[in-house]
């Protein structure tokens, strides 16, 4: 059984995926619009800059982790391959994924891009435990409006 204390986990339609994070990152941004005021040629005008503040948070995720042989909690495979396979599948359907981010929290995602790499093996059957893909992505906190 696969243990990992800094992981994340991903469902979607029944399928758990769980993935060894070793770079989680969180970020957010504020979507502002400043407004400078211009100077007239005369020198007169403030020239001053007017923030509208529509208060639209936006919550990010990103990613670099790993997917390993063997089940984690109640993962729904336990071979790396169909563990990559199963992500791929969430990404591509676009729907909205239950995410569980490293430091607790559960969070309604859409996996905004992705990438996941297959690491070169030495041709002997994994170990449970041992990381066979490298996987980034970067997820939006959000659902689905339709």
């Amino acid at each position: 059984m696969v243990t990992n204390l800094n992981s994340v986990t991903l469902t979607q339609e029944g399928v758990q995926v769980t993935i060894g994070a070793t770079r989680p990152e969180r970020t957010m941004g504020n979507l502002i619009t400043a407004i400078t005021t211009p100077k007239t040629l005369e020198g007169g005008g403030s020239g001053t800059t007017n923030i509208v503040n529509l208060r639209r948070i936006e919550s990010r995720f990103n990613l670099d982790g790993y997917l390993a042989t063997g089940l984690a909690s109640s993962d729904t495979n336990g071979s790396a391959q169909q563990k990559a396979s199963d992500i791929i599948t969430m990404f591509e359907s676009g729907n909205a994924i239950n995410m569980v981010w490293v430091e607790g929290g559960a969070f309604s995602v859409v996996l905004e891009k992705m990438s996941v790499e297959h690491l070169i093996d030495d041709g002997t059957e994994a170990q449970d435990g041992e990381a066979e893909y490298v996987v980034k992505f970067t997820a939006l906190r959000g659902s689905d409006l339709i």
